[in-house]
């Protein structure tokens, strides 16, 4: 709930192909007994995000109007942007 409403985290493109990768992957690491790697850690650092979006969707630093890409405009009707941090480096983009 984030202000008084329900909050609904949705994975969808390119995204979540590569997201449902991940799980793939890690979940064929777990079966072969590894219990720890990179792969799993950025997974587990894609889920606490998600579940900090869900208790706060403006989490992350604010991308201003300006420096919004212009394809995100187009393909997926932009006007705010929020920026992650994730383990190793990654970043994920969130609308």
């Amino acid at each position: 709930m984030f202000k008084g409403k329900p909050v609904k985290v949705i994975i969808t493109g390119d995204a979540l192909e590569e997201f449902e990768e991940l799980n793939k992957v890690v979940g064929e690491e777990i079966a072969k007994g590894i219990t720890s790697s990179d792969h799993q850690t950025l997974l587990n650092s894609i889920k606490q995000k998600i579940d900090l979006l869900k208790s706060n969707p403006e989490y992350g630093v604010h991308i201003q109007k300006g420096r919004i890409p212009k394809e995100y405009i187009t393909n997926y009707d932009v006007n705010n942007l929020w920026k992650a941090n994730l383990s190793g480096a990654w970043r994920m983009i969130t609308l």
